[in-house]
């Protein structure tokens, strides 16, 4: 069992936050909330459409996955522009939710 974490989310400048247990992505943390998140591929990295920018906590993540890594080089994205369905929930997590993803 992980333990509890705070994670916020900013989608048209409102802020959610949101008490994370035992989600093993933050794509299933969002879908849990009811935060409609894009997720063409059902979460295997192939898609990049819940692509996500993270304002605090990026050095609590862990590092890219392979597939994460090639859309990331593909697509050009910044350190931290991360896909919501390759990340684990970490406390003090804010994530800025761009137009495309939702």
């Amino acid at each position: 069992m992980k333990a509890r974490c705070r994670v916020v989310f900013k989608i048209d400048h409102k802020e959610l936050e949101i008490q994370a247990q035992n989600q093993a992505s933050v794509l299933e943390l969002a879908l849990s909330h009811k935060i409609r998140l894009n997720h063409v591929c059902g979460g295997f990295a192939t898609c990049g459409t819940c692509r996500v920018i993270v304002e605090k906590a990026v050095e609590k993540l862990s590092p890219r996955s392979g597939l994460e890594l090639e859309m990331a080089l593909d697509r050009g994205f910044a350190d931290n522009e991360r896909l919501c369905c390759q990340i684990s929930p970490v406390d003090g997590l804010v994530l800025k939710v761009p137009k495309g993803s939702l």
